[in-house]
C-alpha cells in the first residue's frame, strides 16, 4: 500500500476512495432512505460554501451540491473556492489537499446525483473519501408532547436520523492527523434545510452556540421534519449530554 492509499485508509476510507458505509453506487448509512426530498438539481455555489471549524490541518466547509452545469462533479470550482476562502483568512492548504465528501443527499429520490458523487471518487480514489448520510429529518415535534415524556424518551432514544454518529464522525475527521490538508465538505442538495440540520447540531454540540444562534431564529423557516430533527437534537445536548449552553429551545 502507498503512502497515499495508507492516508486514505486512516481516514476510513477504502481503495476506492469510498467509505465503508458505500460498496459500488448502493449506499449504507444511518438515517432513513425514505425521503420527501426532490430530485432538482443544483449547481454549486461558491456563494453558499461556508467555513464551520477547523483544526491544525483540517477544514469543515458546509455548501451545496457540488455538481457543474454539464452534470460533473466540481472538484475545481469546489477546491478553487476552498482555497480562495482559506487564503482570505490566512490559513494554509498544503498541496494536493484530501477532499472528504459527507454527503446528506439520499438514495431513493437524488439516486443520479448521488451517483454522480461516488462515481466520481472511484474514478479518483486518491483524491479523497465519500461518506454518506442521508438526512431526513423526525417526524414527531418534541413541542407537542410533555417535557417530561420528551426527556424519557431522548433517555431511549438509540438514534435521531444518524446524527449522533454523524457529528462523531466529523470531529473524528476533523482530528485527522493526516500530513495533507484534509477539507470536510459536508452538503445537501441546495446547501439549505439538511445541511442546516448538521450546522445547527454541529455548532450546538462543538462551538457551544445556543439553540437561536445555531439556528440563526430561523428555524420556523424550514420544513417541519428539519425543525423536528435540529429541536430533538438540541434537547438530546441539553437534557442528555449536559451541554447548558444550548439555552432555551423554542421557549422550553
Amino acid at each position: 500500500m502507498d503512502d497515499a492509499s495508507k492516508k486514505l485508509t486512516s481516514l476510513g476510507c477504502d481503495s476506492e476512495g469510498l467509505s465503508p458505509c458505500c460498496t459500488g453506487s448502493i449506499v449504507h448509512c444511518p438515517g432513513s432512505s425514505i425521503s420527501y426530498f426532490k430530485d432538482e438539481r443544483e449547481v454549486f455555489n461558491p456563494a453558499k460554501l461556508e467555513l464551520i471549524d477547523s483544526s491544525k490541518n483540517a477544514y469543515l466547509f458546509q455548501g451545496n451540491m457540488p455538481e457543474t452545469e454539464d452534470s460533473q462533479f466540481a472538484y475545481d470550482v469546489l477546491m478553487s473556492s476552498v482555497k480562495s476562502h482559506l487564503e482570505a483568512m490566512k490559513k494554509p492548504l498544503s498541496d494536493n489537499p484530501i477532499l472528504i465528501d459527507v454527503s446528506f443527499v439520499n438514495y431513493t429520490t437524488e439516486a443520479e446525483a448521488l451517483n454522480l458523487e461516488i462515481e466520481w471518487y472511484k474514478k479518483n480514489p486518491l483524491k479523497g473519501c465519500f461518506w454518506g448520510y442521508p438526512l431526513v429529518g423526525m417526524a414527531l415535534d418534541p413541542l407537542l408532547i410533555p417535557f417530561k415524556s420528551v426527556r424519557n424518551i431522548l433517555l431511549r432514544l438509540l438514534d435521531i436520523d444518524g446524527i449522533p454518529k454523524l457529528m462523531d464522525k466529523l470531529q473524528e475527521l476533523l482530528q485527522s492527523t493526516c500530513p495533507q490538508t484534509t477539507i470536510i465538505y459536508m452538503h445537501c442538495r441546495g446547501g439549505v434545510e439538511r445541511m442546516g440540520i448538521a450546522a445547527a447540531c454541529y455548532r450546538m454540540q462543538f462551538l457551544g452556540h445556543s439553540y437561536q444562534v445555531a439556528t440563526s431564529g430561523k428555524s420556523n423557516e424550514f420544513r417541519s421534519m428539519i425543525r423536528n430533527g435540529i429541536i430533538w437534537y438540541a434537547f438530546y445536548l441539553r437534557e442528555v449530554k449536559g451541554i447548558s449552553t444550548v439555552g432555551l429551545i423554542e421557549g422550553q
